[in-house]
């Protein structure tokens, strides 16, 4: 759980200006209309979605990906205003360097935003309260993304100060990984069991994946099987740095790699025939522009067959 509260006071200083007009010059009352520019421009850019007390408005940033594929799901925004006057406040989200939500609302007393990422990535939630001149600014990285519902909360304190709290659910979440790779280094995991397999012939599937740029890049590995999603693995992958996977147990899998930065995706299907005798690998790289090239190799030695078992009892 993490807390945090910023606020600074500032004086706001107001300023009449008087002047003298003749009794006889009426015309110089009238005002031009090209003179309201400024004053309407003003107006504008402080409009702000009203959101009545105890109330909720919510927005969704994303196509909803994460509620189609892995194991993975959204993780919620809430902004509440927990003061008793109402309060003005800009909620602004940024993924990759892209503005994907920046709406300034006015929260009544228990009035609140709600906010659901439902793709994965990296966010910047900047919160704002431009009377107490307060901002708090969070990083919401891929790790917020599990199998738990998670949700960050900014409140709004009478003053305006802001006050964050990270809560989750506390399921277990196997096979939902999120992890860094050094440059150079490997990251290894086995999806399986491969002491169950009584058949000497059958062999393994490898995965892997490869950065060969000289810059880091946000990959996510998705293994599913025929009962379902099996592998959601995240991994921040430094130049030269590896990941490798081993399908210890038969059977026929979807791979698929993403690249979050760049929207990069690709998907390979593993058969149950690649489990015999044979050594078989898909592999995956990174190119400097955050693409993927994939491919699926396999030895081509002869596997025997196996001899039918033809002993039979017999009795005299």
């Amino acid at each position: 759980m993490e807390r945090r509260a910023f606020l600074t006071t500032i004086g706001v200083g107001l300023t009449a200006a008087s002047g003298c007009l003749s009794s006889g010059s009426a015309n110089s009352q009238t005002t031009d209309p090209s003179t309201d520019t400024t004053e309407s421009t003003e107006r504008d850019r402080f409009e702000a979605t009203l959101v009545e007390t105890d109330e909720t408005v919510e927005r969704t940033v994303g196509t909803g990906a994460l509620e189609e594929r892995g194991r993975r799901r959204p993780h919620r925004v809430a902004v509440t205003n927990s003061g008793d006057e109402p309060k003005q406040v800009t909620v602004s989200l940024e993924r990759s360097g892209t503005t994907v939500l920046d709406e300034v609302f006015t929260l009544r007393s228990a009035a609140t935003v709600g906010v659901a990422l439902t793709e994965l990535g990296s966010y910047d939630l900047t919160v704002t309260v431009p009377a107490a001149d307060a901002t708090e600014t969070i990083s919401l990285g891929p790790d917020r993304f599990t199998c738990n519902v998670t949700k960050t909360s900014i409140g709004i304190q009478d003053g305006g100060a802001l006050d964050v709290l990270s809560t989750s659910t506390r399921m277990a979440c196997p096979g939902v990984v999120t992890e860094r790779v050094s440059a150079d280094a490997v990251a290894s995991r086995t999806l399986g069991d491969a002491s169950t397999d009584e058949d000497p012939e059958e062999t393994t599937h490898g995965v892997a994946l490869r950065n060969e740029s000289d810059r880091t890049w946000t990959a996510r590995l998705l293994v599913d099987s025929d009962a379902g999603p099996l592998f959601d693995g995240v991994y921040t992958v430094a130049p030269g740095g590896r990941v490798r996977l081993t399908l210890a147990e038969p059977g026929s899998y979807s791979v698929s790699f993403d690249v979050l930065e760049t929207g990069g995706t690709a998907t390979e299907t593993v058969p149950s025939s690649s489990f015999d005798c044979n050594e078989s690998s898909t592999r995956a790289t990174i190119d400097a522009d955050g693409e993927l090239s994939v491919s699926t190799m396999t030895t081509l030695v002869a596997c025997p067959e196996s001899t039918p078992d033809t002993t039979t009892n017999s009795s005299s």
